[in-house]
């Protein structure tokens, strides 16, 4: 099926070169105004933050609420914070660095990873909701609903069969990477990101040639790639333009879930059990954020009516970098640190 795809891809290509090549033009602009100033801060500091939790010790009333509610240990919840704040490959690549040290089973890792995979505030706000709904609180709305969607999907999915909790683990003398090594982890990893965006936007590109209509188009193409469709819900009347984002971006389309399991590499889940997360995570998300419409009158009016509400880009990002930056700085002081011999 990989195959008969790509050669599909390449006879396109040929067909109509011309569009391909303006889609990836258009895909390398939205990386460059968009995708890295609010992804890659968190790449790199994510790899940072990993290295200050390696030997911390959650509080105990923490391990056992997650115990309790996700069958997991405590030690996920700064894996959570990271991933529902900094953007879907934020939590993809912290799960695969936990899933290696921590016994956990398939069943577990996968909900571990439903748990922490979510939309950035900064992505939703500064690159979705100011630009096409003309508002900033769309962005709040369908980020918090797809946070609640994140602890409901795995609540329902927790591993009933295991009650594991991870030992302690320690420090190794020369275990912590420095700055330039994660500098260069991160440059790899939002190369690896940008490439899979610059491919779906050409490919989406040659999509919008074809002879559909134009909601349908806006459809395939927020299913396809995320970024550059969020952008096609004007095609769509109020308050379906919100909803169906809201749906987008809580399954995070094809070319997201391309960059998870890239990410993910020998801890990626089985294709299927991941598939029915992210679809019922979907619903969940959709069906909170309905609930959310009555208080968006402003927005509707301004989506309408084409008024642009002055916000700042930069605040934007800015504000949920610093909120992130507060809630872990919170997390890391009241966690007991480690004090056991080195291994």
């Amino acid at each position: 099926m990989k195959r008969w795809g790509l050669l599909l891809l390449f006879v396109a290509l040929l067909w109509d070169a011309a569009t391909f090549t303006e889609g990836v033009r258009e895909g390398l602009s939205l990386c460059i105004d968009l995708l890295i100033p609010s992804l890659w801060i968190f790449l790199v500091l994510s790899g940072l933050l990993v290295n200050a939790f390696v030997d911390w010790t959650p509080p105990k009333w923490c391990d056992r609420l997650c115990q309790k509610l996700f069958r997991l240990p405590g030690g996920i919840l700064p894996i959570f914070l990271m991933g529902c704040c900094g953007g879907y490959p934020i939590g993809a690549k912290l799960t695969a660095e936990f899933g290696k040290s921590a016994a956990l089973s398939d069943e577990s890792k996968t909900n571990l990873l439903a748990l922490s995979v979510c939309a950035s505030p900064s992505f939703l706000i500064a690159g979705f909701s100011i630009p096409v709904f003309h508002h900033p609180l769309p962005g709040v709305f369908l980020w918090l609903s797809s946070v609640f969607a994140c602890i409901v999907t795995a609540l329902l999915f927790a591993d009933q069969s295991t009650r594991i909790k991870l030992p302690k683990r320690t420090k190794t003398p020369g275990s912590s990477p420095n700055l330039s090594v994660i500098m260069r982890q991160s440059l790899l990893q939002m190369g690896m990101i940008c490439g899979y965006v610059l491919i779906f936007s050409g490919t989406g590109a040659l999509l919008g040639q074809l002879p559909l209509a134009s909601t349908l188009r806006a459809s395939l193409m927020m299913v396809l790639e995320l970024t550059a469709g969020s952008q096609e819900c004007i095609h769509f009347s109020w308050p379906f333009s919100y909803l169906s984002m809201a749906a987008a971006a809580s399954f995070g389309g094809i070319c997201i879930q391309g960059q998870l399991f890239s990410i993910l590499g020998k801890e990626a889940p089985e294709w299927k059990h991941w598939l029915i997360r992210r679809l019922v995570h979907a619903g969940i998300s959709v069906a909170c954020s309905a609930l959310w419409i009555p208080f968006l009158q402003q927005t509707a009016a301004c989506f309408q009516s084409g008024t642009i509400i002055a916000v700042s880009d930069k605040a934007a990002i800015i504000t949920p970098i610093l909120l992130w930056m507060a809630m872990l700085t919170a997390l890391l002081l009241a966690g007991q640190r480690s004090h056991s011999p080195l291994e």
